[in-house]
């Protein structure tokens, strides 16, 4: 007896909206890919004066000197709102202020959320200490732009602000740390612990979903979650744990793709270093369109299945 027609209907309406959302994150993307060299990047409260000078391919001293501010030596790193908090003005004069010293200077090259932008503020003034701490409660279940934060790191490198090993070993040992973290609770803490941490980052119903997501997928599930599906880290690695996943086998994947996504990151911050926030918006659309095309194989596995039977019968 072949599949009842409304189950069908529902699975290829499935198959076509993950299809179609695939194509909609793709285009997206596509489009900010091409337009990644043609905007100026905007100015935030979290960036330092060298780092909108950078991206915006104006002279730090024409900055400094239109907000009324001597640098510090031998490089101010304090963020706009620091700054703007040392001379008791507001963020938005400071910030109009800079923009329209940058208009003036007329030199063409060739949003996170206030909480988010403090982090940010963190990571361009003390470097690789706070790129540690952040990237740690980050792995750990809390939701911060981690992405974003390579991309800024891989920026700072690239004007010399930062050093390359002190960042990546920072963001590679805080992220593997993070997740280790993750894992023991669900292997060893009490259910109370489970059930908080899980209530960080989304329902607590999803868990037994995702535990049975961490025995089916394995060792190459913790591995692309860690880069490709960064999204889903904190929930597989609080599954892996109470699945009772082999330990050793979660360390050795979580390290490689740890490893895979700060070289990628970073590399793509130091590539792309006077455009770090069109980037983060491609990789945010990259990554919504991989999870709509791997959404789709499910349902069109399961539609083409009752399209053969449907035929034999």
């Amino acid at each position: 007896m072949g599949e009842p027609w409304w189950r069908t209907l529902v699975v290829g309406l499935a198959f076509l909206l993950a299809i179609a959302g695939t194509f909609v994150f793709a285009s997206r993307a596509g489009r900010r890919v091409r337009q990644i060299h043609a905007a100026n990047e905007p100015i935030r409260e979290w960036m330092s004066i060298p780092f909108i000078a950078h991206a915006q391919h104006v002279p730090a001293s024409v900055l400094f000197q239109a907000v009324g501010v001597q640098p510090n030596e031998p490089r101010d790193r304090r963020s706009v709102r620091h700054i703007a908090r040392d001379l008791n003005r507001p963020v938005p004069e400071l910030m109009a202020r800079l923009q329209r010293a940058i208009d003036a200077a007329a030199q063409p090259p060739g949003g996170p959320a206030a909480m988010n932008d403090q982090f940010l503020a963190a990571v361009s003034q003390y470097g690789a200490p706070a790129l540690f701490g952040i990237v740690t409660i980050a792995a750990i279940g809390v939701p911060l732009p981690i992405t974003l934060l390579l991309i800024v790191a891989g920026s700072m490198i690239s004007q010399g602000a930062m050093s390359p090993w002190w960042a990546i070993s920072a963001a590679a040992s805080g992220s593997i740390l993070g997740d280790q973290g993750g894992y023991a609770i669900g292997r060893w803490g009490r259910p109370i612990a489970v059930t908080k941490l899980s209530g960080l980052f989304g329902s607590r119903a999803s868990l037994p979903a995702m535990e049975a997501k961490a025995k089916a997928w394995g060792g190459p599930g913790i591995f692309i979650t860690r880069w490709l599906l960064s999204p889903l880290g904190p929930w597989i690695n609080l599954a892996s744990g109470t699945a009772g996943y082999p330990w050793h086998r979660f360390l050795f994947w979580d390290i490689l793709g740890v490893i895979t996504r700060v070289a990628v990151c970073i590399s793509l911050g130091r590539f792309f270093s006077d455009r770090v926030m069109s980037l983060y918006a491609v990789l945010g659309d990259l990554t919504w369109a991989t999870a709509a095309l791997l959404a789709a194989i499910i349902p069109g596995y399961l539609l083409l299945t009752y399209l053969r039977k449907a035929r034999v019968q």
